[in-house]
């Protein structure tokens, strides 16, 4: 998990980002959560009063061998998300 706070005036946004190591020979097998992971963003939101300027996020799982592009472009995307905002 990774948490960053954004403070702009006074306004405070903050995201948490979903990351998961996962070794090659889970890649298959734990293919639905990867799938889960990529729909957070657009299909889940935090309705409580502490989930104003709240935002969650999923990555791409991270597996050195096998998927280092996907996480790379993810990263950048999340990354562009957060400065544009």
């Amino acid at each position: 998990m990774l948490f960053i706070r954004e403070k702009e005036q006074e306004d405070v946004k903050t995201y948490q980002a979903y990351v998961e190591p996962k070794g090659s020979q889970l890649l298959f097998e734990d293919e639905w959560k990867e799938k889960f992971l990529g729909q957070i963003e657009n299909n889940y939101k935090i309705n409580d009063i502490l989930g104003r300027g709240y935002k969650i996020i999923g990555l791409p799982f991270f597996n050195q061998e096998n998927r280092m592009s996907e996480i790379r472009q993810s990263t950048k995307r999340f990354s562009i998300k957060i400065i544009v905002r």
